[in-house]
């Protein structure tokens, strides 16, 4: 194994260090909505819509809840319903990690392979930062409603 292929795991390992320490207190949540369009989004973040949708692919292929965390009708998830707090959050931090390591292939495989990164996307760890956001479900069982308290 030759030294350079250890760059993308020490350049994940800083970045992680990074993420951690900055990337949550730089979140716009006060600019974000309980459910928030993409266009939106977009502006918030200061990025193009385009971009927006490009890592939602990524969130919705890599991301464990992030899909869960849309409306269902029928059982199906309707992607074309507006983005939670949390789907902006994780959309936001896919949009900070490509700005600092524009690589979108190193975090992809990070979030498929590694548990630590997987973990920093989670719901749980979004709740366990912005506990004031809760989510609970319809009177049906199947539909989110968030709240902020």
């Amino acid at each position: 194994m030759g030294s350079n292929s250890y760059l993308p795991s020490i350049l994940l390992v800083w970045w992680c260090m990074k993420h951690e320490i900055s990337m949550n207190d730089d979140f716009p949540i006060q600019e974000i909505e309980l459910l928030t369009t993409k266009s939106k989004l977009a502006d918030v973040i200061n990025c193009s819509t385009r971009s927006i949708f490009n890592y939602h692919e990524i969130a919705s292929i890599y991301v464990d809840d992030f899909l869960n965390d849309y409306l269902k009708l029928s059982q199906k998830i309707v992607t074309s319903y507006p983005l939670s707090i949390y789907q902006c959050w994780v959309l936001f931090r896919i949009h900070q990690f490509l700005k600092i390591v524009p690589k979108a292939e190193l975090l992809k495989n990070s979030l498929e392979h590694d548990v630590k990164v997987q973990n920093q996307y989670s719901k749980a760890h979004f709740e366990s930062i912005y506990p004031e956001v809760t989510q609970e479900k319809d009177t049906d069982g199947t539909n989110p409603i968030l709240r902020i308290s």
